[in-house]
């Protein structure tokens, strides 16, 4: 039996496609970075909220269905906006 066997290992560029992959982790990551930069971005823009004139002082000056609507009391007391139609 004094078979000699002898083994190397491949590189994994050879073998795997390692310049590959490590072509397309880079470009993957470069795309993450930049839509991780973008959103860091657009977050830090504070958001505002256009002026809403059917709204003054936070009550309702038009109901949902168009009509104006109507104040009514609750059991305890305490007064709410309500529409005829709903």
């Amino acid at each position: 039996m004094g078979l000699d066997y002898s083994y190397s290992q491949p590189s994994q560029s050879e073998t795997f496609g390692g310049d590959e992959l490590d072509s397309e982790y880079n470009e993957v990551e470069a795309l993450i970075q930049q839509d991780q930069a973008q959103l860091h971005y657009e977050n830090a823009q504070p958001f505002v909220y256009p002026p809403q004139p059917e709204v003054e002082f936070g009550f309702p000056q038009i109901c949902y269905c168009g009509s104006e609507p109507n104040i009514a009391t609750s059991s305890d007391f305490r007064r709410y906006y309500t529409c005829d139609f709903f």
